[in-house]
């Protein structure tokens, strides 16, 4: 788990009838800075199982929430606190 450094809504006018746009953005703390690339498993997980698995075809793709549920054989993750 990595700290939330902000949640930022951003709100752009396009074109020029005026019509307004937004988005939503989390900031977090990037937690595999100076990790080996090559043996990390990134996945971006959303807690939706809908459309959320990809073939992985190389090591720099970002896995999805049912990758991550099929890598971790619905086994719990230790955490230390």
């Amino acid at each position: 788990m990595s700290k939330i450094l902000g949640i930022f809504r951003i709100r752009m006018k396009l074109g020029t009838d005026g019509k307004v746009t937004q988005t939503y953005c989390v900031l977090m703390e990037n937690l595999l800075l100076g990790v080996d690339e090559s043996v990390a498993i990134k996945y971006d997980l959303k807690g939706s199982e809908r459309s959320r698995y990809v073939q992985i075809k190389s090591h720099k793709q970002v896995a999805l929430d049912t990758n991550f549920l099929y890598d971790m054989k619905s086994r719990p993750i230790p955490l230390q606190f």
